[in-house]
């Protein structure tokens, strides 16, 4: 099937949906080798055939056509149909984050507005917390570690004979520090291999702190009494951490993956 030449996408107004139904459907049918006439405007795309990377590349292309910024799991995640999908575009055509274009002004924004305690050495940027004058601790901080990889990672620190007098503080979501210590202990158990007793696991774990906070806001969730009081002893900080989900845009993943590394790098800063 040779690829169609599309006309000029419709105005995103709510009296355009017939003509924009009419688009996606050509925009679907394209991508599944079909004639738009077989693509019915009441059956979720899931039921048409849309896998993942299906739903992917039509919205990378709806994207594309009508300059939004829909993030990719939307079609999944709703179970969308050719007409509620075009309602969709139209109602969320005014609040739509908005596509960045110039990546370099992001990133300046972003130290601007977050990063400029970095340029001070005695202070972050709103004077609330005094750097330490380094010495020697006894305590890694890591954040990520019930994630595929940071569970990895605390792992090999904790069987390292280099680190065998270490201690480690870890970040993690949690209900308090009981199911946060709970979630750790899963997560190394997993990490074992080959497999070992869970009293195994248990005896590295007592030289594991557990501190229930927020990886996406500032100071990690905690009060800025409870961020300086954890930095009071670290001496190396492993941010893993990390949303990895390839369906979510930037403003999506932004929290985590970029105010998230902000944080860390603060802890490195305070501590010193």
């Amino acid at each position: 099937m040779h690829r169609r030449e599309l006309k000029e996408a419709p105005a995103l107004h709510v009296e355009n949906v017939a003509l924009i139904e009419d688009d996606l459907k050509e925009l679907f049918a394209e991508l599944r080798r079909v004639e738009s006439a077989d693509v019915p405007s009441d059956v979720p795309f899931t039921h048409l055939g849309g896998d993942s990377l299906t739903g992917v590349l039509f919205v990378r292309r709806v994207n594309q056509r009508y300059d939004t910024n829909i993030p990719p799991i939307t079609l999944l995640q709703r179970d969308f149909t050719v007409s509620a999908f075009a309602s969709y575009l139209i109602d969320n055509a005014v609040n739509a984050a908005p596509v960045i274009s110039d990546w370099c002004a992001e990133v300046d924004a972003v130290w601007a507005e977050h990063c400029s305690f970095l340029l001070d050495r005695e202070k972050d940027k709103s004077g609330e917390l005094e750097q330490k004058t380094y010495q020697e601790g006894d305590t890694y901080f890591l954040t990520g570690v019930t994630g595929f990889l940071g569970k990895h990672v605390l792992m090999e620190l904790l069987l390292a004979d280099w680190l065998k007098d270490k201690k480690f503080l870890c970040l993690v979501r949690g209900k308090d520090e009981a199911d946060g210590k709970a979630r750790v202990r899963a997560a190394l158990l997993e990490a074992m291999s080959p497999p070992h007793p869970a009293s195994y696991v248990d005896d590295l774990l007592a030289r594991v702190t557990v501190i229930v906070g927020d990886g996406e806001k500032k100071f990690f969730g905690l009060s800025e009494e409870g961020f300086a009081t954890l930095c009071t002893e670290v001496i190396a900080v492993y941010h893993v951490a990390s949303n990895t989900n390839t369906l979510l845009d930037y403003h999506a993943l932004k929290p985590s993956n970029v105010l998230g590394a902000v944080e860390a790098m603060r802890v490195a800063h305070v501590a010193g």
